[in-house]
């Protein structure tokens, strides 16, 4: 398209440049209007040929935004990878430590083992050292005994079979009863494994004359004996790793209530010690205040009270704790019992006006020395003065 259009672009030249060729010749009206036409045709043409240039360029545009978007889209998949491969190593990681621990679980599971069997060995080899003596008198015996044992462990080996049944389906809220159930059955087995090896012990040296036969039956029941006790050993073995587990649960559990227990005192004593600052600061402040009040607020309201007569100084003094006995008088009750505080200064601002008149007779007059009578040459001729002077004391 923009070969045709680089075309068109030179054939629209050529015609323009025809077309100013024959304009420098005289020309004639018609031929002069076809070159007009002819001249506009190819306007047109260039004008078409700049639009499909811009085009053309917005095209380009279009294709380098899209090669860009996939670029950063190229770079999201490629980090979106490189965040999956880092998880998947730290996956791997996790499955190789797992493995490991498997593996040295394995390895003490079978040092274990080797252990045990061991210990088995030796110990059948004590019961052979003692059983030889009485092989000779205890042969006869010793097949009931073994055929009877061999029944007994074919019962046993049914039972047990049927128990672990059982208790799979109970296993999840029977661990602690199964590990109990699987100590005693590896306690049987292991008593029921030295009957065995007394009795094999015996039973080989009386068929050695015989033929070949036995001894494979007897090699099979030991064989079968051995995988019991195998099984009896891996649920003993399962049910001390589920006692170890409920026991490492139970110790997390009691961390957890002790670190819990020990935030509560920490936040009871933070608590308390935020009360014991809020309390000094409380006394501080009413201490603060107490400082601020002064003798003369008490001599104030003692004066306004009627209770303490003549100047106010500001000392408190003899006047001025009489004056505070006064309106103990009057209020009936105890102030000496308060401090000079902000406590007792709002019980004096609560009191009427003159409450401490009521001390003293109409007639008489509240002093610092208490109430004083009027003297005698101004004792008014009335009623009063004869409740205050008597008769012969009033003038008349």
């Amino acid at each position: 398209m923009a070969i045709r259009q680089r075309l068109a672009a030179e054939e629209v030249a050529r015609r323009t440049q025809t077309t100013e060729e024959a304009a420098r010749l005289p020309l004639t009206a018609e031929e002069a209007a076809r070159q007009r036409l002819a001249a506009e045709e190819a306007e047109r043409q260039r004008l078409a040929a700049e639009e499909a240039e811009r085009q053309r360029l917005a095209a380009e545009e279009a294709e380098r935004q899209r090669l860009a978007a996939e670029e950063a889209e190229r770079q999201r998949l490629a980090a979106e990878e490189a965040e999956h491969q880092r998880l998947a190593a730290e996956e791997a990681a996790r499955q190789r430590l797992a493995a490991e621990e498997a593996e040295r679980q394995r390895l003490a599971a079978e040092e274990a083992e080797r252990q045990r069997l061991a210990a088995e060995e030796a110990e059948h080899q004590r019961l052979a050292a003692e059983e030889a003596e009485r092989q000779r008198l205890a042969a006869e015996e010793a097949e009931r005994q073994r055929l009877a044992a061999e029944e007994a462990e074919r019962q046993r080996l049914a039972a047990e079979e049927a128990e672990r049944q059982r208790l799979a389906a109970e296993e999840a809220e029977r661990q602690r009863l199964a590990a109990e159930e699987a100590e005693r059955q590896r306690l049987a087995a292991e008593e029921a494994e030295h009957q065995r090896l007394a009795a094999e012990e015996a039973e080989r040296q009386r068929l050695a004359a015989e033929e070949a036969e036995p001894q494979r039956l007897a090699a099979e029941e030991a064989e079968r004996q051995r995988l019991a006790a195998e099984e009896a050993e891996r649920q003993r073995l399962a049910a001390e790793e589920a006692e170890r587990q409920r026991l490492a649960a139970e110790e997390a559990e009691r961390q957890r209530l002790a670190a819990e227990e020990a935030e509560r005192q920490r936040l009871a004593a933070e608590e308390a010690e935020r009360q014991r600052l809020a309390a000094e600061e409380a006394e501080r402040q009413r201490l603060a205040a107490e400082k601020k009040l002064s003798d003369l607020d008490f001599q104030r309201e003692l004066a306004r009270l009627g209770c303490l007569p003549g100047p106010l100084d500001g000392a408190w003094g003899r006047r001025t704790s009489s004056a505070l006995e006064r309106v103990a008088s009057v209020l009936g009750e105890p102030l000496a019992d308060y401090q000079r505080d902000a406590n007792l200064l709002n019980i004096l601002k609560t009191t009427k006006d003159n409450a401490c008149a009521e001390l003293c007779k109409p007639s008489e007059t509240l002093t610092e020395r208490g109430c004083v009578a009027p003297a005698r040459n101004n004792v008014p001729r009335n009623q009063d003065c004869l409740e205050v002077w008597g008769s012969l004391s009033c003038a008349e």
